[in-house]
């Protein structure tokens, strides 16, 4: 570890590894508070080290002194649970001579995401990290040709909970990249590290900058995933901007050379979805749909990802008459977020919509429980009932519905009851009052009916219009 002034998050780390290291070595960097008096009594042996603005100096300074088979590097607000030391030392065991990549769990005031990184390698001579911030082991081990492989062990990392803290960070890396790229223009992995650190700081014209250069400097490199994080923060730097159309380019035209990326693959599926642009969102989604997430090398909300893939897949499905995988896909984010009252929605129309209205009667009565009261879904229930015919257990549910009961799919749902009753004064009642929630000057049935119909279809009230036709044909045929 390198350190200076952890005094608050290092008792965590130590005592979080104990039982797993050999030795703890410690390279403190300048520290005024008690790092380095909680170091030494932990048992750790500790180096001071002048900083320069290189955390790869500091870092090789602390591999220097290392003398076991494998090194473990870890930052001083990491936290590796001891639940995790026994898959660590049998993984090290079953691939001898390999590093290791570790699950990276982000944890954030806000939010939490994980990402894979490059945590565990064997201590072979000449090995160095590169890079004054942003430190990399990798290049070393691709020179040495040392294979690498993944360890299911997770390090939670807690990092800067306070924004100004992040951005103290961040403008520091900035300062850092800057050096390293009037060093070397072109230096593939401080151009990558300062686009990210300029995204992270709101200059997203410099940030596209910057990894366009990398994008153009890919092909000298044999590094397909720094080039996918590369093009995954452009594409969502241009969303920023509201240039979805060029993110859209931008992805379309190298997802050939990053099939395999389920992140690019998701992520342009997403924005064909927000584009509404349905059947290409399902043909980019569908091959995807069991992805994990959960190895990426871009740190990812696994949870919320999955949930929008089921999502964004599910509705692109209803668009294409794919019911059954529709009705899959809200399965699945149900599995995952079980009282979300809008999935419940979605499942009752793909059941509707594949013939099953018992099952979506089910479905809305189903997500009442899970999700508590909810006006659409009874709503819902209301719809399919005069769907089915069931005339009085849709007037049971009207006696529910509170504020929808004035919604003009509701309105003319009762316009329906009315006219299969005879009931004169709730025709006219109903039909009066779906003129006025159509902005129209209220007029008995059935004065008006053409302009009542023209409204229908102008105001894109479909699904109203179509029981509302219903509802006119029955009295057609009654009266024929």
């Amino acid at each position: 570890m390198i350190v200076k002034d952890e005094e608050k998050s290092l008792p965590l780390l130590l005592e979080s590894v104990k039982g797993l290291a050999d030795e703890i070595i410690i390279v403190d960097t300048g520290s005024s508070d008690r790092t380095v008096g909680i170091a030494e009594r932990s048992g750790a042996k500790v180096y001071r080290f002048e900083w320069c603005d290189d955390f790869s100096a500091a870092r090789n300074e602390s591999i220097r002194h290392a003398t076991g088979d494998y090194i473990l590097w870890l930052d001083a607000d990491d936290v590796l649970e001891k639940e995790y030391h026994g898959a660590i030392k049998e993984h090290i065991k079953n691939n001898c001579g390999k590093a290791a990549f570790l699950k990276l769990v982000n944890i954030e005031s806000d939010n939490v995401s994980e990402a894979i990184q490059l945590r565990i390698f064997p201590n072979i001579k000449g090995l160095q990290f590169t890079g004054r911030v942003h430190e990399q082991i990798s290049i070393a081990l691709k020179k040495k040709n040392v294979p690498v492989a993944l360890c299911d062990a997770k390090i939670k990392h807690y990092g800067y909970q306070e924004k100004e803290l992040l951005r103290k960070k961040l403008e520091r890396n900035k300062r850092l990249h800057e050096l390293e790229i009037e060093e070397d223009p072109d230096n593939f992995y401080a151009l990558f590290f300062l686009g990210r650190t300029l995204k992270g700081l709101g200059e997203r014209e410099r940030s596209l900058a910057c990894l366009e250069r990398v994008i153009d400097l890919g092909a000298r490199y044999d590094d397909p995933e720094v080039m996918v994080v590369a093009l995954l923060d452009m594409a969502a730097i241009l969303c920023e901007l509201g240039r979805e159309q060029e993110a859209v380019s931008l992805l379309s035209k190298r997802l050939y050379m990053f099939n395999s990326s389920s992140l690019i693959t998701f992520t342009l599926g997403e924005l064909y979805f927000k584009l509404k642009r349905y059947e290409e969102s399902y043909n980019l989604l569908l091959p995807v749909r069991k992805a994990s997430f959960n190895n990426e090398f871009v740190p990812v909300d696994v949870r919320t990802t999955r949930l929008n893939l089921f999502r964004y897949l599910g509705i692109s499905s209803l668009f294409t008459h794919d019911y059954r995988t529709a009705g899959e896909c809200f399965r699945e984010a149900l599995a995952i977020d079980q009282g979300n009252d809008e999935i419940y929605h979605y499942l009752s129309l793909a059941m509707e919509k594949g013939g099953d209205i018992e099952g979506a009667i089910e479905s809305c009565r189903k997500g009442l429980e899970c999700s508590g009261e909810d006006s659409f879904l009874r709503k819902r229930i209301f719809i399919l009932n005069i769907r089915r015919d069931d005339l009085e257990g849709a007037l049971m549910e009207h006696g529910k519905l509170n504020g929808h009961a004035g919604d003009i799919d509701v309105l003319a749902g009762m316009f329906l009851i009315g006219c299969r009753k005879l009931n004169m004064a709730a025709i006219n009642d109903y039909y009066r009052l779906i003129q006025s929630g159509l902005s129209m000057l209220p007029k008995d049935f059935p004065d008006g009916l053409d302009a009542v119909r023209e409204r229908f279809a102008l105001l894109e009230e479909y699904q109203a219009l179509d029981i509302f036709e219903s509802a006119i044909s029955h009295l057609l045929t009654i009266s024929g």
